[in-house]
């Protein structure tokens, strides 16, 4: 009979890790093989929850949209019944001293239906990825069997993510006024599977363990459209965070809050056929930081967002829309060496389809994200870059 080893410190470690769905262990040079690592600390990576539409701006239009379910007011702009879909594939590539990984993600990242109703009141369902968690990590370590140190491969995967499923209401307070409520159900699962498999796979059979993480959280949101002037318009919404439990069988292993968010946008369309937008955020991601143990680092992330969205040129006698924007936003988990900072640049366009009655957006990002901060005490210097393709294809049927 084949003889089990032992199980090593390094899978035990990452074992408890995943039973209380904590975060990596700090980036080093070892781990520089990982898939993406450094835009997947602690509880994943933060999608924004942008439609393909906001995404061709880099995001500033996301508090106008109404298919980003972010400021329940955006649902104003609904005229007639809708149903929205999304794909949204990222190839990126870590580069960690002088060791490189590519990795490639797909998403589903946001779906939307909507109804206008009576009087200008507008209601939407929606689920969208809040924190996405899928990453391949590979490096080398060593078990022990008999007394004896055994070289072998240690591979930790993730698959899951925290989704929001949102119910939302809008109402036309004054032509000038756009009040909207909504409210946030939390739930996902994560599941992390570690394999160690030793160079002498003749005596020594592969060993592996898999850790199943459940989700289960609330929130309450509100926003509020404001038209000053004509051709100009103020948009802020605010998300408030309730309970967050992580589950594992049926038993809370961890408990925390759902991170509030505040937003704030300014949309000038003074100029004929075009929409210049700004915006800012705030999620308080610290809220998330009890579901996990000191070695997390969690922080409140601020977001800076640019884009314009104009009429472009005719297809089938109706006008497309282009769209360009910049972003800047801090990335909430941190590892080590500090907490990453992602940069972006995008385009999109946005193509009618059935005289109207459908909508193909696409939009293309180009994402650079490097570790910024203050390091902890004692940690090893680390350089880490990371560069991303981010495509969105999203289809909107106005049926």
């Amino acid at each position: 009979m084949t003889p089990r080893p032992r199980l090593s410190p390094s899978l035990a470690r990452a074992a408890v890790l995943v039973a209380g769905a904590l975060a990596l262990p700090a980036l080093a040079p070892g781990a520089a093989r990982a898939q993406g690592l450094l835009s997947m600390q602690g509880f994943g990576y933060p999608t924004g929850q942008l439609s393909t539409r906001a995404l061709g701006t880099a995001g500033a239009l996301g508090e106008f949209d109404p298919g980003s379910p972010l400021n329940p007011a955006a649902l104003s702009y609904l005229f007639r019944p809708t149903i929205g879909v999304q794909f949204d594939p990222e190839q990126r590539e870590l580069t960690a001293g002088d060791r490189r990984s590519r990795g490639v993600v797909p998403r589903f990242p946001v779906i939307t239906v909507g109804i206008p109703g009576w009087r200008g009141t507008r209601f939407a369902v929606s689920a969208s990825t809040l924190l996405d968690r899928s990453f391949s990590a590979t490096r080398p370590t060593t078990g022990t069997f008999e007394g004896v140190a055994v070289a072998g491969t240690e591979n930790t995967s993730a698959r899951g993510a925290i989704s929001d499923v949102r119910g939302a209401v809008a109402v036309p307070v004054r032509r000038w006024l756009r009040v909207g409520v909504a409210g946030h159900l939390l739930v996902g699962d994560n599941r992390v599977t570690t394999t160690l498999r030793f160079a002498d796979s003749a005596r020594l059979a592969p060993l592996a363990d898999s850790v199943l993480v459940a989700w289960r959280g609330a929130a309450l949101s509100g926003g509020l459209e404001l038209i000053p002037v004509r051709g100009v318009s103020v948009a802020t919404s605010y998300r408030l965070g309730r309970a967050l439990r992580a589950e594992r069988r049926d038993t809370v292993v961890a408990r925390g809050d759902v991170p509030d968010r505040l937003g704030l946008a300014l949309r000038v369309d003074r100029i004929t056929g075009a929409s210049i937008a700004v915006s800012w955020s705030r999620t308080y991601w610290s809220d998330m930081r009890t579901l996990g143990t000191a070695a997390l680092r969690a922080q409140d992330g601020d977001e800076l967002r640019a884009g314009v969205e104009a009429l472009g040129p005719k297809f089938n006698d109706v006008p497309t829309q282009l769209r360009i924007g910049v972003a800047q936003r801090e990335l909430p988990f941190g590892v080590a060496a500090g907490f990453p900072r992602e940069r972006s640049v995008g385009g999109g366009v946005g193509v009618p389809l059935g005289g109207g009655r459908a909508v193909l957006d696409l939009a293309l990002q180009r994402a650079s994200r490097t570790l910024g901060g203050t390091a902890l005490a004692g940690a090893p210097p680390v350089t880490a870059r990371e560069s991303a393709w981010l495509a969105s294809v999203g289809l909107t049927l106005r049926p």
